[in-house]
C-alpha cells in the first residue's frame, strides 16, 4: 500500500511535468525542491500511515479475540468407538452457539485422530454450563439421541475446552467426556 502511494504520488508529478512542457532552468531547480519537500511530506504521510494501520491492526485483534474472554470448543472422536456421530449442537448457558451435521467423511477423520473446531467465540468470565446434544447412529442401524451438559469456569486467560466422544462400556453408546486446555 505504501508503494502504491509513493508510485501514484510519483506518476501525476510526471504528467503534471509533461503537461507544461520543458521548463527554464530557474524553473527547473524550483521544481526539484519542491519535488524534495514533496517527497518528505509523503514520506511523512507514509509513516503516519502505517502506524495507523498497526494500532488499528493491534484494537481489532485486542476487541474481537480477547485472551480473558475467548472460549475455544473442539470435538474429537475415540478410534474404538463402532458408532457414527450424526450431528451435534452447543449450547452455553442456555443458548445455542453451535451445530454441526456430519458426514461419513468427516466421521472418518474424527475416528482417525481428527480434532474439529465447533466454536471460537467470546465469553464473559465466570461460570458457565456448556450443553451438548448429540445424534448418534449405532453400528446395529439404530440412532440414540442424548445429551451431556458439562459445567466449566472461564478465567482471565483464553478457554479451550475440548468434547471427547467415546465407546461408552459397551463400546456401542456415546459417552462424552470435556477436557479443558490451558493457553498461555
Amino acid at each position: 500500500m505504501r508503494r502504491d502511494l509513493v508510485f501514484l504520488l510519483l506518476c501525476m508529478l510526471a504528467m503534471s511535468a509533461r503537461a507544461q512542457g520543458p521548463a527554464p532552468d530557474g524553473i527547473e531547480q524550483f521544481s526539484s525542491e519542491r519535488f524534495q519537500v514533496l517527497e518528505g511530506q509523503v514520506q511523512s504521510l507514509k509513516r503516519d500511515i502505517l502506524g495507523f494501520s498497526r494500532d488499528l491492526h493491534s484494537l481489532m485483534k485486542e476487541a474481537l479475540f480477547q485472551s480473558e474472554t475467548q472460549v475455544a470448543v473442539y470435538v474429537s472422536a475415540d478410534q474404538s468407538a463402532e458408532f457414527q456421530v450424526s450431528s451435534i449442537q452447543l449450547a452455553l448457558d442456555g443458548r445455542t452457539i453451535a451445530t454441526r451435521v456430519y458426514t461419513v467423511s468427516e466421521n472418518e477423520a474424527l475416528r482417525q485422530g481428527g480434532v474439529q473446531r465447533l466454536f471460537v467465540g467470546r465469553v464473559e468470565p465466570g461460570n458457565h454450563k456448556l450443553t451438548v446434544s448429540f445424534l448418534v447412529s449405532e453400528s446395529d442401524g439404530r440412532s440414540r439421541r442424548g445429551d451431556t451438559s458439562f459445567n466449566f469456569k472461564k478465567d482471565e486467560t483464553a478457554n479451550i475446552l475440548e468434547i471427547e466422544i467415546t465407546g461408552g462400556p459397551s463400546k456401542n453408546e456415546p459417552d462424552l467426556n470435556l477436557k479443558e486446555w490451558r493457553s498461555s
